[in-house]
């Protein structure tokens, strides 16, 4: 058996963990990063060759308030520009939320992205886990959390919707009243949309543009597929916004990324192809994992946390997948309230992607 390499929740360490298997080994494919399959628009291609052949731009610094960006985005969601903060992906904005929002002590819904805790502790706020019932698939519970918000002195709620691991999400409906509720009582809420551009007209954007309680955070390098490309934005009311600015760095985003991405948010064909084909992949994935004996739970996002079966254990199934299958996997062992090894995380890829998947999971587990 090779070395094992952990892989951390965004898939960085894939590199390190091809070079340990040797130049010989097979390619690995990757179903622990939710990376679109769809691959980046072609839109967005067409703007970044066009950035590198431009020898003025590349002279110069990328514009500091990322105006035409930001214009772009408010033209897609409908409100101010100046509701914008255009950051280096969401982690980053996180960070700059926290502060802007002067947090102290946060309570997050567990299972959780492990950057909440990361950045909650660097500012020295107190993560306060929220763990959500297992029995009912970790659905997001309002009544729970406001509960929990109240009984815990909390001064904020960070939000997941869709849910990373589960992808159980809340209606803008129900998100609107969460926040709306928390807020009488002083409490504020992060809303981290990294993957809801996967269900249409759920986000809660232009709401948060008109409150100064609420920040929606949101990825744009999962959906279009260019994790390289480092580059999120967060929607709030513009005085808010203006703290979030001031406690990001200067040029958080180069000229190149914030070019390919303006044009990308565009391309409402690219869009709409990628959440059909996902919604029809993900229910083809799932019934095919339940008819070989592994349960998935419901995800309104483009991948899917599966229940390891009783005659094995997150990290030895999914060993068994890169040594036999050269396939990768989230073992979800690292995850607050799944310490006990019963979950992995698997991206929705493309439908041979999938099957060969399939297959191979039914060998692992019946080995």
């Amino acid at each position: 058996m090779i070395e094992r390499v952990a892989m951390p929740e965004h898939g960085g360490n894939l590199e390190a963990l091809a070079a340990s298997r040797g130049p010989s080994a097979p390619a690995l494919l990757d179903f622990s990063a939710n990376i679109n399959p769809l691959g980046p628009p072609e839109t967005l291609l067409a703007e970044l060759r066009a950035g590198a052949r431009d020898r003025d731009d590349l002279m110069r610094y990328p514009e500091p308030s990322y105006r035409r960006l930001r214009e772009t985005i408010a033209r897609v969601h409908g409100v101010d520009p100046e509701a914008i903060v255009v950051g280096n992906g969401s982690a980053a904005l996180l960070d700059a939320a926290i502060v802007a929002l002067d947090v102290r002590r946060a309570l997050v819904p567990t299972p959780a992205f492990s950057e909440y805790r990361r950045a909650l502790t660097s500012r020295c706020a107190s993560f306060v886990a929220a763990p959500l019932d297992r029995a009912h698939d970790f659905a997001i519970d309002t009544a729970y959390l406001i509960e929990r918000a109240r009984t815990l002195a909390t001064d904020c709620v960070i939000v997941n919707t869709p849910h990373n691991p589960s992808g159980s999400f809340l209606t803008r409906t129900d998100a609107r009243a969460l926040a709306e509720t928390l807020a009488t009582e002083g409490t504020s809420t992060i809303f981290d949309e990294a993957f809801i551009d996967y269900i249409e007209n759920e986000t809660l954007a232009g709401y948060a543009a008109r409150t100064s309680h609420v920040i929606v955070l949101r990825s744009l390098t999962k959906f279009f597929a260019v994790p390289a490309l480092r580059v999120g934005f967060a929607v709030t009311n513009p005085a808010v916004a203006q703290r979030m600015r001031a406690a990001l760095p200067s040029w958080p985003v180069t000229t190149l990324a914030a070019r390919a991405i303006g044009a990308a948010l565009e391309d409402r064909d690219y869009a709409a192809r990628t959440r059909a084909q996902n919604a029809m992949a993900r229910m083809h994935l799932r019934e095919r994992l339940d008819s070989i004996g592994i349960r998935t739970l419901p995800s309104a996002g483009n991948y899917l946390l599966a229940e390891v079966p009783a005659t094995t254990d997150a990290r030895s199934l999914t060993q068994r997948l890169i040594d036999d299958h050269a396939i990768v996997v989230r073992d979800c062992t690292s995850y607050d309230d799944l310490g006990d090894g019963r979950f992995v995380r698997i991206a929705v890829r493309s439908p041979e992607e999938n099957a060969r998947l399939a297959v191979a999971l039914e060998r692992a587990v019946r080995a």
